[in-house]
């Protein structure tokens, strides 16, 4: 039977619509499953992900700027991934935090400071200007034996509060207590209104001119007396601390005083820029307790910085000491030290009469 071209025409338009339907149904589709499903499926995925538990740390108690943390102030919490910075402390750097000695006693903290257990006893452990010691008695503090540290403490960079969460941007690795380092006091150092024992401070020395140098750097302030103030310094530094002590000395109206730090644990320690004078270069060449290291870093910073440190005292301190002749000088730092003798003396006193009030008391 022959076909109306009409309706075939009609049935051909009619395919055609339909296919250009489904085509269209088709694209439209796999757009509302890029645009909207996969989007949801994907997000959902990453909820799902983030929703993670992961185990970090906060602090179990307050700690201050530069001090160390021990590994029984960690407190392990448990959270989702997304609620914590992604340095956030986790278990894997736990062993950081555990201070120890050779012995392996693992050095711990509570509201009276370190201790170590020796069975069901807690022995108390000081630190000094030769290290860290056990105490015979910790309520007295005083000094049974020397012990040596096996780890490196880990020390907090900022002011932090118990319940803190610990990252690693927040932390930073302490140093070890060197065999040449000592307890050093002094009475000629001008001692800022706003300081206390803990603080650390820049001792700098500044002349006739209004040059300024640093001396030493970033140094606890272990104790104050009066205007006696004690640090702990290496063998290298005790030899430039004498060095511009005598030197302001025979520089009139020169000055030595400290300046403390604001966040100590943030703040890296300054280089010093007091150009010490040749013989002390020598001296400290030749002294034997002097580490290999402190030797090296005082050979190198002469290698990179011998020419402006030569130059600085070329310019400014030599000029100075020149002004003067020798027996005015000699007079000058005569009895300059005589005068930090009497004041040594004068605080020792005072600070024997305190012990005994506070002994009456």
């Amino acid at each position: 039977m022959a076909t109306n071209p009409m309706q075939k025409k009609a049935r051909n338009a009619f395919l055609l619509g339909f296919i250009i339907m489904l085509v269209i149904s088709l694209v439209a589709g796999v757009v509302l499953y890029l645009t909207v499903i996969k989007d949801k499926q994907e997000k959902k995925a990453e909820e799902e992900e983030l929703k993670v538990e992961v185990m970090a740390f906060v602090l179990s108690q307050p700690v201050k700027s530069g001090k160390p943390i021990t590994s029984d102030m960690l407190m392990p919490i448990t959270v989702y991934q997304n609620t914590v910075p992604d340095n956030y402390v986790d278990a894997t750097l736990l062993n950081t935090f555990q201070l120890m000695d050779t012995k392996g006693n693992v050095i711990r903290t509570d509201a009276e400071g370190n201790y170590i257990m020796d069975g069901s006893n807690k022995i108390g452990i000081g630190q000094d200007e030769k290290g860290y010691y056990k105490m015979r008695n910790r309520s007295d503090g005083e000094l049974s034996e020397y012990i040596e540290l096996l780890t490196v403490p880990v020390l907090a960079k900022v002011d932090m509060s118990a319940n803190t969460l610990l990252t690693t941007s927040t932390i930073k690795r302490g140093k070890l207590t060197t065999n040449d380092v000592r307890l050093a006091e002094f009475n000629v150092v001008s001692i800022p209104m706003f300081i206390d024992v803990g603080d650390f401070i820049d001792i700098r020395m500044m002349i006739t001119t209004g040059q300024d140098f640093i001396v030493v750097s970033k140094k606890e302030v272990v104790g104050i007396v009066g205007d006696t103030i004690a640090v702990n310094l290496t063998e290298d530094e005790i030899l430039m601390m004498n060095c511009a002590i005598v030197e302001s000395y025979k520089l009139t109206a020169s000055v030595i005083y400290a300046v403390p730090y604001v966040e100590p644990g943030l703040q890296d320690e300054a280089i010093p820029t007091y150009p010490i004078n040749a013989q002390v270069i020598a001296l400290m060449n030749q002294n034997p307790n002097i580490t290999y290291e402190a030797k090296a870093a005082i050979a190198a910073r002469q290698r990179e910085d011998g020419g402006n440190l030569n130059y600085l005292r070329d310019t400014f301190i030599t000029p100075e000491l020149n002004k003067e002749d020798e027996t005015t000088i000699k007079a000058k730092v005569e009895q300059s030290m005589q005068k930090q003798k009497e004041n040594a003396k004068k605080a020792r006193e005072a600070y024997l009469k305190e012990l005994q009030a506070q002994a009456a008391y």
